[in-house]
C-alpha cells in the first residue's frame, strides 16, 4: 500500500498517511525485534519450503508467548525490553529501537527492488479510498489521530466531522 503524495494534503490523507505508517512501523518492530532475538532469521534460512514456514512458525509462537508470559509474571519484560521499540520522543520523533544496532548488517531480509509489473493499479487506490473513508469513520477513528497529523483545532474538527 502506497501513501498519499504531497505535502498540503486535506485531513483524510494526512491520516491515512499517518495510520499507513504507523501500521508499517509496528510491522518492522515487530519482525525486527523477533530477528534481534532469534538468530536463525538474521541470514537466509537454507532448508526447503516446508522447513522454512516450521521454523518462522515456531519461531512467531515462541516470540507471541515470551512477550505475554514475561509481561504477565515479571511487569516488565527482559525478552523485550521497552527501548526494544522504535518509540516516539513525545514530540512527534521517531528514536530508534534497540533491535536495529543488534542485527545491522545482518543478511536474513534482503531489500525487494521495485518492479514495474502492477496488475491493477485502479484496484490499489479503490482499497486506499476505501481505508481512508474507513480510518474517518466512528468506526475506525482512533482518539490521537488528529493530534498526531498536528490538526489539534477542535472548531476544525467539528465542522469537519459533524457538517461534512
Amino acid at each position: 500500500m502506497r501513501s498519499f503524495p504531497g505535502r498540503f494534503l486535506e485531513i483524510e490523507k494526512l491520516i491515512y498517511n499517518y495510520r499507513l505508517s504507523r501500521a508499517r512501523r509496528t510491522i518492522e518492530n515487530t519482525f525486527g525485534i523477533t530477528a534481534a532475538r532469534w538468530r536463525i532469521l538474521r541470514r537466509p534460512i537454507i532448508a526447503t519450503t516446508e522447513t522454512a514456514d516450521s521454523i518462522v512458525k515456531a519461531v512467531v509462537c515462541l516470540h507471541n508467548y515470551l512477550m505475554i508470559t514475561q509481561r504477565q509474571r515479571l511487569g516488565n519484560n527482559h525478552y523485550c525490553s521497552l527501548n526494544m521499540a522504535d518509540h516516539d520522543d513525545g514530540r512527534g520523533h521517531i528514536i530508534d529501537g534497540e533491535w536495529r544496532s543488534i542485527v545491522a548488517g545482518d543478511t536474513g531480509m534482503q531489500d525487494i527492488h521495485r518492479t514495474n509489473y502492477n496488475r491493477n493499479p485502479e484496484k490499489a487506490i479503490e482499497v486506499r479510498e476505501i481505508f481512508k473513508r474507513f480510518f474517518m469513520s466512528n468506526e475506525g477513528q482512533v482518539p490521537w489521530q488528529y493530534h498526531s497529523v498536528g490538526r489539534t483545532n477542535y472548531f476544525f474538527l467539528f465542522l469537519f466531522m459533524y457538517v461534512f
